[in-house]
């Protein structure tokens, strides 16, 4: 008889109280390594008050590539922000016309909740504590927002000068040499005269004979890193031998389960006490200022916005782990490192703050690394982004080098519909093109989605009120000249209510959270090859694709599943893992934060960013409108003084200090697309 429904409970783990309300997918797992939706119209079904449910399908909805064959199923459960809280083992070969499942499991606080509990998939997770206290947070710390790199570089300088006793130092890439500088010394540099400062790189090299250990960690990319210019571990190595720091590149193909293996994570922790959890690659051109003028010799012609963070206290021990975790899975040969003892607290109540990583699976497999094994990895940025935005009722601030993680945007579709969510503004800062082949595409694919889907759901009034995505830039009157310049923005954050804030190295992308979009990026590659070369490379391109067809089929797909099933978390049902990189985000939220009792370092963080974007010293209580309206009046301020200020005469030019725009979905973007002349 032919499988055609599935049945069975969801309960709080330890007990038998049912769990409503959770969204339930039943998906068959077909031979030619893809999956097939079994619920009606792929509509989720719910849990009710006992937490029961049942899915009800035909034989066809599994049988679409083989006849006759019986479905091999795997259930899935998604809570709050449509984030998977459990998956099923696989039930291969299935005959009973009802499949009837073992009662399934999931600990509370898994489900509710700002925090991460890392338990994602798995209740027996040994990390999350009997009293639901999330892993990784910790109280009594003391957190310094580094907003762009005029207040990054130079305090990153001072604190390795500083140094007493060890220095552990990651990052993707450190483009050392002469002409890094990073402490200017006037600062900003005189002109007209040579630039004088500090350099982070010697002051390492000359401080590491007198501590007990400094440890360079980076990425290696050989041969296409090599050729194209992004990869620096060889210089890296070069200019630290024979001094007494230790340099370990990390290995682009470490795992043969996790290709190419990204080490995107930046931090640096000194004393095992002080750590500055770093947006930006060690560069001159992320050397920006919070005016970011076009005319400024410290970032010599590159407009980047960044964040960085540095804490002191407990939390130090848990992003020091990441490093030494990182560290010894690089060179497994080699004694491990151990991390960081705990730390008292540094201030008394001191701020609560959670360390949250992407790790991959298939890495991190050993003791050795510093801790338990991990062979599936971890996904504590991407639980971290949804389980904020399933508790938001004021607002969500986004702003982020990529948008083209969809998990991010089903999320947000999601807490917008809710009717305790009815009033939340959402506040987007984008680039108006990101850096990736392919990006600028699936961003402006799923942000007109996003809207579309909220049009349908809200209304266009209402979108228009609770949904705004601006860019950011920035213009200098240089003698005769009035020049405009995008500003890229290289940071990964965002901010919740005023209650939850997280800065780091995770973008809002597939490689960051969860699984890299390697089809996104080669697809979008040969399009533009065919789109952008001269008549006789397209047409020679296009005659290439067209005999290579079933070759350039099978690599996309192939591409497509990165070898491995999808799944929207790290699945220890899953032997094999998605493609992503390593990540480190600190997370800055109490472990039960009060709705009416606003965090006072976010609230000081959202001042300080957005008093940056529009050009205001202070920011007062929300506006009677909202925040939406006052952010496109600014941006709509910004747009008159840009195509009115260059028609007038020199030095008699007054630059609107508001730095946004409102985002234009424009492939190629230019002045034209701006709505300038």
């Amino acid at each position: 008889m032919a499988n055609t429904s599935i049945q069975g409970r969801v309960v709080y783990a330890g007990t038998n109280q049912g769990i409503k309300g959770l969204a339930i997918v039943a998906v068959d797992f077909d031979p030619l390594f893809s999956e097939e939706i079994l619920n009606e119209d792929s509509t989720p079904v719910f849990s009710d008050d006992d937490g029961s449910f049942s899915i009800r399908y035909t034989p066809d909805q599994y049988r679409v590539w083989v006849l006759d064959r019986n479905p091999d199923i795997v259930l899935r459960v998604y809570g709050p922000g449509l984030r998977l809280l459990h998956q099923t083992a696989e039930h291969k070969d299935v005959t009973d016309s009802t499949l009837t499942l073992t009662t399934i499991n999931i600990h509370r606080a898994n489900i509710e909740g700002w925090l991460v509990t890392n338990a994602t998939l798995d209740p027996t997770q040994p990390d999350l504590r009997a009293d639901g206290t999330p892993p990784t947070w910790t109280t009594g710390n003391e957190v310094v927002i580094l907003k762009d790199g005029e207040t990054m570089f130079p305090m990153l300088t001072d604190a390795i000068n500083n140094a007493s006793t060890s220095i552990h130092f990651m990052n993707m890439n450190f483009w050392l040499g002469k002409g890094l500088v990073t402490k200017f010394i006037p600062d900003p540099p005189s002109s007209n005269v040579p630039v004088n400062g500090f350099r982070v790189h010697e002051i390492l090299k000359v401080k590491a004979a007198s501590l007990r250990s400094t440890n360079i960690l980076v990425q290696d990319i050989p041969v296409f890193g090599r050729i194209f210019g992004a990869d620096t571990d060889g210089l890296v190595e070069d200019f630290f031998k024979g001094s007494r720091a230790s340099v370990r590149s990390f290995p682009i193909f470490l795992s043969l389960l996790n290709l190419p293996s990204f080490m995107h994570a930046k931090a640096v922790i000194l004393d095992g006490s002080t750590a500055f959890v770093l947006g930006s690659t060690m560069s001159q051109s992320y050397f920006g200022a919070q005016g970011h003028l076009i005319q400024d010799r410290r970032h010599r012609g590159s407009l980047i916005h960044d964040i960085s963070v540095k804490v002191v206290g407990p939390a130090v021990e848990h992003i020091d782990r990441t490093f030494t975790t990182v560290w010894n899975a690089a060179d497994s040969s080699s004694s491990a490192l151990s991390p960081a003892v705990a730390q008292p607290p540094a201030v008394q109540p001191g701020i609560g703050v959670q360390v949250v990583r992407t790790l991959p699976g298939g890495t991190f497999t050993t003791s050795h690394t510093g801790g338990r094994a991990l062979p599936h990895g971890e996904t504590g940025a991407l639980e971290a982004y949804q389980r904020a935005i399933a508790q938001a009722k004021k607002f969500i601030y986004l702003e982020d080098q990529y948008f083209t993680a969809p998990e991010i945007f089903d999320a947000l579709l999601e807490r917008m519909q809710m009717p305790e969510a009815s009033q939340l503004e959402v506040i987007l800062v984008m680039n108006a093109k990101p850096d990736v082949s392919g990006y600028p595409e699936r961003q402006i694919q799923l942000i007109k989605q996003f809207r579309s889907d909220l049009v349908t759901a809200l209304g266009e009034p209402a979108v228009k009120k609770r949904l705004g995505i601006f860019t950011i830039w920035s213009c200098q009157e240089a003698a005769a000249k009035y020049e405009i310049m995008p500003i890229y923005i290289h940071s990964k954050t965002a901010i919740v209510d005023d209650l939850w804030a997280t800065v780091g190295s995770a973008n809002l992308d597939g490689a960051s959270l969860n699984q890299i979009q390697l089809a996104t990026i080669v697809e979008q590659k040969l399009a533009d090859q065919i789109e952008e070369g001269k008549w006789w490379k397209r047409l020679m391109m296009g005659i290439v694709i067209w005999l290579l067809t079933p070759l350039v089929i099978a690599l996309t797909t192939a591409v497509k599943i990165g070898m491995a099933r999808p799944t929207q978390h790290a699945n220890p049902g899953q032997a094999r893992q998605p493609t992503r990189s390593t990540e480190l985000n600190v997370v800055i939220c109490e472990k039960q934060p009060d709705p009416a009792v606003p965090n006072p370092t976010v609230v000081s963080f959202r001042q300080s960013l957005w008093g940056e974007h529009l050009g205001l010293t202070s920011l007062f209580p929300v506006p009677g409108t909202g925040w939406i309206d006052f952010w496109n009046q600014r941006a709509d301020d910004k747009l008159k003084n840009l195509l009115n200020e260059p028609t007038q005469p020199a030095g008699l030019r007054v630059k609107h200090p508001a730095k946004i725009l409102a985002w234009q979905p424009e492939k190629r973007p230019s002045r034209i697309s701006a709505g300038w002349v």
